[in-house]
């Protein structure tokens, strides 16, 4: 029997400081994927320093999310830029234009404001749901 998933339909949504939303466990999964997306797209347009770009929503825990997933990815040797507050398509748009290796979205969506998550975009912008 396979250990349930983190992640959702869309990623990964819950309430910060709780099951897969605490700091420590929020940089476990930068560093896991940023390991995942090395190996399976490598850096982008042969760039010697390979980065994630990061945007996410008005809520209150975002910064702190950002803070600890930048963590991870630092730790598997990603860089993150912060795209500040924007919405999510942007990220999809932006991050093949700007080079990265991939798009992260820190965001919650629908639901209620005490809630929020992390969503990943492949290199291409694409969701990567599920990888």
């Amino acid at each position: 029997m396979s250990a349930p998933s983190l992640f959702g339909t869309d990623g990964i949504r819950g309430i910060p400081g709780e099951g897969a939303l605490t700091t420590a466990m929020i940089r476990r999964i930068g560093a896991a994927s940023a390991r995942v997306l090395l190996k399976s797209y490598g850096p982008r347009r042969n760039t010697t320093a390979p980065f994630v770009l990061v945007g996410r929503d008005t809520r209150g825990s975002g910064k702190k999310i950002l803070k600890s997933v930048a963590r991870g990815f630092a730790d598997a040797g990603l860089r993150t830029i912060d795209a500040g507050v924007l919405p999510t398509p942007a990220i999809a748009y932006l991050s093949p234009r700007r080079g990265a290796a991939a798009g992260v979205v820190i965001s919650a969506s629908h639901n209620p404001p005490e809630f929020n998550g992390i969503k990943f975009f492949r290199p291409d912008g694409f969701k990567a749901c599920g990888e």
